[in-house]
């Protein structure tokens, strides 16, 4: 059977956000004080997306949201390491 996975990524990930503990939304809660800012970071060390090699690439998001993500509504900027194909 054929590999079908879109994407294979091996790396680091850093998140930062303001809420007081764990980034709420990753478990599908309220932000702290009803909003929130993150930065979320990626240093692929080996990795492929649809055919193409992405080892070595560096990717950053700045979000901003009011209340739960899943109702929409964000800010989102996607930074893409420049030597990226």
């Amino acid at each position: 059977m054929p590999d079908t996975t879109a994407y294979r990524l091996s790396g680091h990930f850093f998140e930062l956000c303001d809420c007081t503990s764990i980034c709420a939304c990753w478990l599908g809660d309220e932000p702290t004080d009803g909003r929130c800012t993150g930065v979320f970071a990626w240093s692929i060390t080996s990795g492929m997306v649809g055919g193409t090699d992405v080892a070595g690439t560096k990717v950053v998001s700045a979000s901003y949201h009011t209340g739960n993500r899943r109702d929409g509504g964000l800010d989102v900027y996607l930074f893409v390491d420049e030597d990226a194909t």
